[in-house]
């Protein structure tokens, strides 16, 4: 099982937490004039049902982390709503104090 920790991190366990993956690639940046990082990060998963559950795990822990105690009285909170994209999407949008997160999550089947 590839451990490459997912960009988007509901629950702050900071591993991977889909077993079916097969591969997975992360390219990050910083941006000096936004003072900001960016991921993008792609994961091959054994087959469609593996790729399927990781996207219903993420979804599962964005409802049960969608308000999470970040310490000092702060709260860090997630929203979703559908992307069309793929065979599957999802925005996902995060905010802490002043600062935020936002990304996508799409599956796509492979096409032979």
């Amino acid at each position: 099982m590839n451990t490459t920790p997912p960009p988007i991190d509901p629950c702050a366990t900071k591993r991977s937490t889909d077993p079916g993956r097969r591969a997975a690639r992360t390219i990050t940046g910083d941006s000096v004039e936004w003072d900001d990082t960016h991921s993008e990060q792609l994961i091959v998963y054994r087959d469609a049902s593996a790729a399927r559950a990781a996207v219903q795990g993420l979804r599962a822990q964005l409802r049960r982390c969608a308000a999470r105690d970040a310490g000092g009285g702060h709260t860090f909170t997630h929203a979703t709503r559908p992307a069309r994209i793929g065979d599957e999407a999802f925005l996902v949008k995060g905010f802490f104090v002043a600062s935020g997160m936002a990304g996508t999550v799409a599956r796509q089947a492979g096409r032979s």
